[in-house]
């Protein structure tokens, strides 16, 4: 049975904590789980929907392992800015952020969504199309009946 976990990107190989996430382990790390990195043409998304527990089960991980190094200070603070550039609770705030991001935006689109279905629901739109598209015809026939500031 082989594992299939990803090595912690804060240890090195005998376990010790680096502290450095770099881009090239990053890619790596793409490469060995979803094959070739897509080309840009193709990496676009058809869909805008963002899912918090996706985004979770692969963030979280990383959050844990820095949350073993102390507290995550919030993105932006002073203490973040202060953290060196391989601390690991520099990333794992940067994660903990996305993952709040994440959370935002998808109660954000649930809201958004759910008012969608109440205006849908609320009237008869049809039949206010229809009201608006004889007014409409009304007033091409008879213009000299469309009211006029005075």
């Amino acid at each position: 049975m082989t594992d299939n976990t990803a090595p912690d990107p804060a240890r090195d190989t005998a376990g010790r904590v680096s502290g450095v996430l770099t881009v090239e382990y990053l890619r790596e790390l793409y490469v060995q789980q979803h094959g070739p990195l897509p080309k840009l043409a193709n990496a676009v998304s058809t869909s805008r929907e963002v899912s918090w527990s996706a985004a979770h089960e692969q963030l979280w991980p990383t959050i844990a392992r820095a949350q073993h190094h102390g507290d995550l200070p919030e993105v932006g603070t002073p203490e973040w800015l202060d953290l060196p550039a391989g601390d690991p609770r520099r990333v794992g705030a940067i994660y903990r952020s996305a993952l709040l991001w994440a959370l935002h935006t998808e109660n954000q689109q649930t809201a958004t969504r759910d008012a969608s279905h109440d205006i849908s629901t609320a009237r008869d739109w049809t039949a206010v199309a229809r009201r608006n598209r004889d007014l409409s015809d009304f007033y091409r026939e008879h213009p000299e009946l469309k009211r006029r500031s005075a």
